[in-house]
């Protein structure tokens, strides 16, 4: 199954930091109750990267999904650059700003 290069890029990602944080796959695949080599799998591509998956695997590392995004995509706050990104930001505007 091929994956994309951005999924890529967060497999890679979320395998580096199991790295660093010091768990194996197994011991992440148990604490996250997913049998064995399901992890293996999912870093070679076998299996694909649901967002399902990646939040249950943010949370095994114990990091929280917007922990894991702003490793994955840091400087956040930037000016978005599309014209979608610009309207959805405006409308937006009160939700994210914790007025809604």
């Amino acid at each position: 199954m091929a994956t994309s290069d951005e999924t890529e890029r967060l497999l890679r990602l979320l395998q580096t930091m199991q790295k660093l944080l010091g768990f194996t796959n197994r011991a992440l695949e148990r604490k996250m109750g997913i049998g064995p080599s399901y992890l293996s799998r999912l870093y070679n591509g076998t299996i694909a990267l649901r967002v399902e998956l990646l939040l249950k695997l943010v949370d095994g590392l114990g990091l929280t999904a917007p922990e894991f995004f702003s490793f994955a995509y840091p400087g956040g706050t930037e000016t978005p650059k599309s014209q979608a990104a610009q309207r959805l930001r405006a409308a937006l505007a009160p939700f994210l700003e914790g007025k809604l």
